[in-house]
């Protein structure tokens, strides 16, 4: 059946080391994302936050304007592991951490927290999969009595500490796809496509979370190798206005000597993978796009790749049935009440569009060429844009 997509989560990292933070947020496009985690909030030795609550309080009036939701994530690359291993070392200390971050939660209007324990914290002896599953199942049932939300964010390296019961905690995870290659290895790609199907399915398969449950990571930065190195990331704006790049580069460069990133093809076909499979994608970090008046802005090609629009009431949809599903030779899409000229189009999971007709009276869509897999099908009219997967078998 086709159905108008249900909201596409865009969750963008906010550093409060970026340049302009607080004030920044007044930079991104909020039209265009869901959620804000603002990275980091961490705790001192009585389990305080140490953040700046005023600048907290700029963030949060800015997104909520906006209905953009605001999480404070703790943790991070970096954080202070001996810190989080007396915190969590018990059920009591982590309890009254907990009530510590509920509290900051509630007091400064956030929508809940973003657990970003990481593999360099959440080694097994820092903080085990047995602590952090108490931690999070503990905090979520925390957040939750109080109509807030927890999510996580994780990577598969360190996969083997988050237990599928601690997995299954989170509001949605947004899987860290990024950093296949760093800074002082030999160059290649930070964040390639095969990373990221790898990782999705390691989190929806081996960890058991429902795609509904998963956004897909991916960078607004680059990393510079050989003749291009820099300690730190190259935010993705500041590549394109410096070098001559097209949509579709992922390199400044070549070889060893080189800048790697994700550019404008990249971006979409990752944001079609996340709409066809996922719940949505999640960006480290925001401020690193260039303005979405920019044709180059990657949060621009997210948005253009899922965005769809809704229709509360579809006036005149009725009866629509897309069949068979999954199909070999063609799929035949019925019931469609619309004008004339409405646009079919139909994509794989990179983002290539592999056919478009117009809607006439009838809408066949010929699938013998294609290989099997899953296809997104969009209807585009003056009445909105509609979504479904098929599978090709």
């Amino acid at each position: 059946m086709l159905s108008v997509q249900a909201q596409f989560r865009v969750v963008g990292y906010l550093a409060t080391w970026s340049t302009g933070y607080p004030g920044n947020i007044t930079s991104v496009d909020l039209t265009k994302v869901t959620h804000i985690n603002i990275a980091f909030g961490n705790p001192n030795t009585a389990g305080d936050l140490t953040i700046n609550t005023t600048k907290v309080a700029t963030v949060v009036t800015a997104a909520h304007a906006a209905n953009v939701k605001v999480l404070i994530s703790i943790g991070g690359a970096g954080a202070n592991g001996t810190r989080y291993q007396t915190l969590l070392a018990s059920d009591a200390s982590a309890d009254a951490f907990i009530a510590k971050l509920v509290a900051f939660v509630n007091t400064n209007n956030l929508d809940g927290i973003d657990v970003d324990i990481e593999g360099d914290v959440l080694d097994g002896n820092y903080v085990t999969a047995a602590r952090y599953q108490y931690f999070v199942t503990a905090l979520k049932t925390a957040l939750h009595n109080n109509n807030k939300i927890m999510t996580a964010a994780l990577a598969t390296w360190f996969g083997s500490y988050v237990t599928n019961t601690a997995a299954a905690q989170f509001d949605f995870i947004g899987v860290m796809s990024y950093d296949y290659t760093l800074p002082g290895q030999s160059a290649g790609p930070i964040a390639p496509y095969s990373q990221m199907t790898t990782d999705y399915n390691y989190w929806h398969n081996t960890k058991g979370v429902p795609a509904a449950n998963l956004v897909i990571g991916v960078p607004f930065y680059g990393y510079g190798f050989g003749t291009y190195a820099m300690p730190d990331e190259i935010s993705y704006c500041d590549i394109v206005n410096t070098y001559t790049v097209t949509d579709a580069d992922d390199m400044v460069g070549s070889g060893a000597n080189s800048i790697r990133y994700n550019g404008v093809t990249t971006i979409k076909s990752k944001a079609a993978y996340a709409l066809a499979n996922a719940s949505g994608i999640m960006i480290w970090q925001i401020t690193e796009d260039c303005a979405t008046s920019d044709s180059r802005s990657l949060l621009l090609a997210i948005s253009q790749t899922t965005t769809t629009t809704p229709v509360a009431t579809p006036v005149g949809i009725n009866g629509i049935s897309v069949f068979p599903n999954p199909a070999q030779e063609a799929v035949t899409i019925e019931g469609i009440d619309l004008s004339e000229g409405a646009l079919i189009t139909l994509t794989d999971l990179s983002g290539r569009i592999v056919s478009t007709q117009l809607w006439s009276s009838s809408g066949i869509i010929d699938m013998t060429q294609l290989n099997q897999g899953l296809y997104i099908i969009s209807i585009r009219s003056d009445k909105g844009v509609y979504t479904t997967r098929i599978q090709k078998m």
